[in-house]
């Protein structure tokens, strides 16, 4: 039967073990290999490596401690001599079950794996129910500002509110006057109705007429010509208003090189002078013969 690497191996060390110069060629040459390992750093002692390798190594070490001392105790066992009688009795040999090293090693590691899954589902389970906790909280609260601003109780979506509504959410946990409330409800009821008139412009023209009603330099002192914008007139349309005549009139806009208002007075007051036009006689005060 062919011999294994092990016990090949076991009968090389046995020999090398025999000659005292071949012993001490190979102990120089693991010295040195052991050097070369240590300063490439391939080799390192126990108190260089992390916690968890410096248990592994240990074990490793108590077991092969083990061993060596289950061996030692096989060997130095007395062997009885036999006793001749009638009936044959064997030499009685110590049995040694064998040590499944891998196996337990292989055990421990299964064992150890699934503490550490445990741990780690444990965990997770605590941080799932930690993040649907807060999942629930910004919820709600992503429900409370949109029902409420952050503005005094101001409601964040204005525009599809009724002007009563408006008025109790801005008048929220504040005590005022009757007078006061009354106002702001004239005021929301003022706004609401100019931004449903405002939708139906459609013409340049349109617009120009209505936000003549708002180009005052009252709006400008008090700076509130920007909450114009959501009824549909800019500022900027208000300010360029503000520069045009203060009738209710529709301005046609007036470019760079247009004629200004003082050549267009001369050239008609040229043209009605008695010495270049007269007045002719109209249609009632002709007679039409055939």
């Amino acid at each position: 039967m062919p011999l294994t690497a092990a016990e090949k191996m076991r009968k090389y060390r046995e020999r090398l073990k025999e000659d005292p110069v071949k012993r001490q060629q190979y102990l120089t040459k693991e010295r040195q290999r052991w050097k070369h390992r240590r300063e490439t750093g391939k080799e390192k002692l126990i108190s260089e490596l992390s916690d968890r390798d410096k248990r592994r190594k240990r074990k490793m070490r108590r077991e092969a401690q083990k061993r060596f001392r289950l061996r030692r105790q096989q060997q130095k066992a007395p062997v009885s001599d036999p006793v001749v009688s009638s009936t044959t009795v064997h030499p009685t040999i110590p049995v040694v079950q064998p040590c499944s090293t891998a196996r337990s090693r292989g055990r421990s590691r299964v064992r150890r794996d699934r503490a550490k899954a445990y741990r780690k589902i444990t965990a997770l389970e605590a941080k799932l129910e930690e993040t649907k906790r807060l999942c629930k909280r910004y919820r709600k609260r992503c429900q409370r500002q949109k029902k409420v601003g952050p503005h005094n109780g101001e409601n964040k979506d204005l525009a599809n509110s009724t002007p009563k509504t408006k008025t109790k959410l801005m008048l929220r946990n504040e005590r005022v006057s009757t007078n006061v409330k009354r106002t702001l409800l004239f005021h929301n009821t003022l706004v609401a109705t100019m931004k449903s008139k405002s939708q139906t412009l459609k013409t340049s023209k349109e617009k120009q007429v209505v936000s003549k009603l708002f180009a005052s330099r009252v709006m400008k002192k008090y700076r509130v010509l920007s909450h114009m914008a959501p009824l549909g007139i800019t500022p900027k349309r208000i300010r360029s208003t503000m520069k045009q005549s203060s009738n209710m009139a529709y301005e046609r806009a007036k470019h760079k090189n247009s004629v200004s208002e003082d050549t267009l007075k001369l050239v008609k007051k040229f043209y009605t002078r008695d010495d270049n036009s007269r007045m002719t006689s109209g249609k009632k005060q002709t007679l039409t013969r055939n």
